[in-house]
């Protein structure tokens, strides 16, 4: 009964630690609804540390903060058609993870920004 036990509760946790939210780079919106401008295509990168491969820093904020600082740069409202990628460098305290977004903000044409 306990190997039973042990057994279910590692498949559990072993399945609660795979799963994670989905990735939302764009609003959820219909942009046939609306006007907006394209402004040219930015690519910006985040990058996140895992010292000893165990403790993540800044690690689930990465994709955040590039988004925001692309709309930053570019002035713009939201993003269309994202392009994303990962790279993992290895040094002896741990890896640095470099994550790039590039994509092509928009803003509603009445917007003034």
């Amino acid at each position: 009964m306990n190997k039973v036990l042990v057994a279910i509760v590692f498949v559990v946790l072993f399945l609660s630690g795979c799963s994670s939210r989905p990735l939302v780079l764009t609003n959820e919106q219909d942009l046939t609804s609306i006007q907006y401008q394209e402004l040219p295509r930015v690519k910006v990168s985040a990058s996140s540390f895992i010292i000893l491969g165990v403790i993540p820093v800044r690690f689930s904020s990465r994709e955040v903060r590039a988004r925001n600082r692309l709309l930053e740069i570019s002035g713009g409202t939201d993003l269309i058609n994202p392009s994303v990628s990962s790279r993992y460098f290895w040094t002896p305290i741990g890896p640095i993870v470099k994550f790039t977004l590039e994509a092509t903000p928009i803003r509603e044409k009445n917007s003034r920004s």
